[in-house]
């Protein structure tokens, strides 16, 4: 891997947090002005708003409500056996756990016990329209790609 790789750059990152915690900096919007952030509190909601656009902050609303309700298909085929083997087989070990501290092998530790535990989980999520919160949630770090003064200089990671 080149040293000055983004994912080098990433892998350094998550070894020395010194580099990942830094303050924000005052970036350039990209608004026809060509605007500055005024601070560290004014860049973040910026960034978020660059990085994570449109996301209501009650991920029950109206809108998802309805998209449960249309998901309910008679016809809809269920995820096989072999699907979820296969899904759970190529999971990273030395990967890290989710926002849930779920990691890797505890899945495919459950999954030898209980065969068709996630099988018939994930067939409920489908069938009912429904996937927890936690699924949904993420750690995302904001890894500077360099020393440029936009949204672009920053690169989004989630590594929970």
């Amino acid at each position: 891997m080149k040293r000055d790789s983004i994912w080098k750059k990433a892998y350094r990152s998550w070894k020395k947090p010194s580099i990942i915690n830094q303050t924000l900096r005052t970036i350039q919007k990209d608004d026809p002005n060509a605007s500055w952030t005024i601070s560290s509190y004014d860049t973040a909601p910026f960034l978020l708003g660059k990085f994570f656009p449109n996301l209501p902050n009650d991920l029950d609303s109206p809108i998802h409500n309805w998209y449960r309700s249309t998901s309910i298909i008679d016809n809809d085929p269920e995820i096989s056996i072999r699907e979820v083997n296969y899904a759970i087989n190529i999971e990273n070990d030395t990967k890290s756990p989710g926002w849930d501290s779920i990691s890797a092998n505890i899945i495919k530790n459950i999954h030898l016990l209980y065969p068709t535990f996630f099988n018939s989980l994930f067939n409920k999520c489908l069938l009912y329209g429904y996937f927890p919160k936690c699924w949904k949630k993420s750690i995302v770090k904001l890894i500077p790609k360099s020393n440029g003064n936009t949204y672009r200089s920053y690169r989004p990671i989630n590594n929970h």
